[in-house]
């Protein structure tokens, strides 16, 4: 009868030589919440593993003991153990959560572009999601119904042959590239199955996915929109600061280009001016900036600029210039004169002839003492 008893057990665990795989989502496709997610970029970080180490699994062979209705187990960290209805668990914790929560998110519409980073692409987002896992842990009962090892035989006639329990608590953290947290949530779900020959066998560990999922869903709330959205806007005003601070440096340098353009224009100017003069004793003309006009009612008058290169101030400098008709015939003389003129000092002149209209004119004389 043992014989037979033991036979039967190990065909209705057969499913325990089986791994079962962390696989996210397990029930069908995520809701898309916001149609038009905003134009922002989110690398997900590796997870933060700080669960517990304890592992209890002993006390799962108590159901092999007459009278004990039970055997029970609970980790922390169910990584390849054997539960209640497969021989291990399969997950990489700080990756497969991480690139669960990245395919949630961008699934969702939380924002246009969500993936996992292992750290070497965060420089290149708009912001970072930093998470913590505080806990995974399973609880799994083997009903035995005190009839040890033929307990389990039960579950052939429809009765429980067990219990598996998920609990999970985890925190999210969106941060901007200064490290300034913008967001928070936590996440604490549980969940728990009956398991039978009939039913739910190798669903020990599928609360891990079920649990993310609805503490996801219930995360991206109005608190999450807004915070995104946000993002979206400082993303905006940090893009058209950029483009003002561009056009603005732009200026600045056309502003500085164009100053020194002219600075060098004037140079070459005054230069050319002064090549060709004539000099008193260090009093200059400045031949180049003669000029003559005639008035609007006769006369006219005559410009140019002398400058006083003497190492002393003159008290009284003049210039003259002969007029002269179209046929040649001089016809007067206009005259202008100055008090005070300072070493190196620049005299724009302007010698005037009241009433004596000319065709042409000739410097005549010029004097400074």
């Amino acid at each position: 009868m043992k014989r037979l008893c033991l036979v039967l057990v190990l065909v209705l665990w057969a499913g325990c030589s089986m791994q079962r795989k962390f696989t996210y989502p397990l029930d069908g496709p995520i809701a898309r919440k916001n149609p038009n997610p905003p134009d922002v970029k989110v690398a997900v970080l590796p997870l933060q593993d700080e669960r517990g180490s304890k592992n209890v699994s002993a006390t799962f062979l108590l159901y092999l003991i007459p009278v004990m209705p039970c055997g029970w187990g609970t980790y922390e960290r169910p990584e390849g153990k054997v539960l209640v209805s497969i021989g291990s668990f399969e997950m990489n914790a700080k990756e497969d959560i991480a690139k669960a929560i990245a395919k949630h998110w961008q699934a969702a519409g939380v924002a246009k572009t969500v993936f996992f980073d292992s750290g070497g692409l965060k420089d290149t987002t708009d912001y970072v999601l930093s998470t913590r896992l505080n806990r995974l842990e399973y609880k799994g009962v083997v009903i035995s119904y005190g009839l040890s090892a033929c307990g389990p035989l039960l579950s052939f006639f429809g009765l429980p042959a067990g219990h598996s329990r998920v609990n999970l608590d985890m925190s999210l953290d969106l941060q901007d590239k200064a490290g300034k947290s913008v967001w928070k949530k936590q996440i604490s779900e549980e969940w728990g199955v009956t398991q039978g020959f009939y039913y739910n066998m190798g669903r020990d560990m599928m609360g891990a996915a079920i649990c993310l999922r609805r503490g996801l869903d219930a995360a991206n709330d109005a608190s999450l929109q807004d915070a995104i959205s946000k993002l979206k806007a400082d993303k905006v005003s940090k893009t058209l600061a950029q483009l003002e601070a561009k056009r603005k440096h732009e200026e600045e340098v056309r502003l500085a280009a164009e100053a020194t353009a002219a600075a060098q224009a004037e140079a070459k100017r005054k230069a050319e001016e002064e090549t060709v003069v004539y000099d008193v004793d260090g009093l200059v003309l400045l031949v180049k900036t003669i000029q003559g006009s005639r008035g609007e009612y006769g006369g006219g008058e005559i410009t140019g600029i002398v400058i006083n290169r003497r190492s002393r101030a003159l008290s009284y400098a003049q210039i003259s210039f002969n007029l002269y008709d179209e046929s040649g015939a001089q016809v007067g003389s206009a005259l202008a004169n100055i008090n005070g003129l300072e070493p190196g000092g620049r005299w724009k002149f302007k010698a005037i002839s009241f009433g004596t209209d000319f065709a042409s004119y000739k410097f005549s004389q010029l004097l400074g003492y």
